[in-house]
């Protein structure tokens, strides 16, 4: 299936904030709450501003996070976006070795980790907002 954009927002979104390192946020109002995986993996809820900090502030620990995380909520059918530099230090330390990122969004496909480089011939255009999305 060629790669098509997103039609609704992901269920979970990954960034890094200057301050608070590497964050998740949920998309509201979905009918399966995929909070218990965030709170299992050690995400911790920081509810003033209802986002979740990585379980470490540790960028290591936290790009490991985002990894194994994304697999959790792949194996639960959620959807997930990664800021684009993010998803590109994530890849580098799954991999071991630097990739392209290039945005990739798939509607309705469940999130998993995979070298995107060899998932595509051509890099679409990046959606907005700035995130890849990994599958």
């Amino acid at each position: 299936m060629p790669p098509a954009f997103i039609s609704r927002p992901p269920d979970v979104a990954f960034g890094e904030h200057p301050d608070l390192g590497i964050v998740a946020a949920i998309t509201d109002g979905l009918q399966d709450n995929p909070a218990p995986i965030l709170d299992r993996a050690g995400w911790h809820h920081l509810p003033v501003l209802d986002i979740y900090l990585a379980p470490t502030g540790r960028r290591d620990d936290g790009l490991d996070a985002v990894a194994a995380t994304t697999v959790q909520f792949q194996q639960h059918g959620y959807t997930v976006a990664v800021q684009s530099e993010l998803a590109g230090a994530v890849l580098t330390r799954v991999t071991g070795k630097p990739e392209p990122i290039r945005a990739l969004a798939l509607a309705g496909a469940p999130a998993r980790t995979a070298r995107l480089a060899d998932h595509l011939s051509t890099p679409p255009a990046a959606p907005a907002g700035g995130t890849a999305r990994i599958r």
